[in-house]
C-alpha cells in the first residue's frame, strides 16, 4: 500500500513567527479567528488533520491583521500555515 499525505497545522510557524509578526498573542489570534476559548492551544498541541475552514479562519485573521498594521502579507501565507507529512 502506498504512503498517505497528512495536512497539519504548521505549529512552529504560528507560535514562533506569525504571532510575533502580527503583534498578537495566541489568545488574540484565537479570538480574531473566531475560535472557541482556548481552541488554538488544542489546535497547536494536537497532530490533527485540520478542516479547510479552520485554516481559512487562521489565514483570514492573519490577513486582516496584516492590513491593520499596513504590512504586506507573504504571498505564500496559506502554504506556510500548513505542513504536509507522509504517513503510513
Amino acid at each position: 500500500m502506498g504512503a498517505t499525505v497528512q495536512t497539519v497545522i504548521n505549529v512552529r510557524f504560528i507560535r514562533d513567527e506569525l504571532v510575533w509578526k502580527l503583534q498578537l498573542t495566541l489568545n488574540e489570534l484565537n479570538q480574531r479567528a473566531g475560535f472557541g476559548e482556548g481552541y488554538i492551544y488544542q489546535l497547536l498541541r494536537e497532530d490533527t488533520d485540520p478542516k479547510l475552514s479552520t485554516i481559512d479562519r487562521l489565514w483570514t485573521a492573519a490577513m486582516v491583521r496584516y492590513a491593520e498594521l499596513g504590512i504586506n502579507p507573504p504571498d505564500d501565507l496559506w502554504d506556510t500555515l500548513i505542513e504536509h507529512r507522509l504517513g503510513d
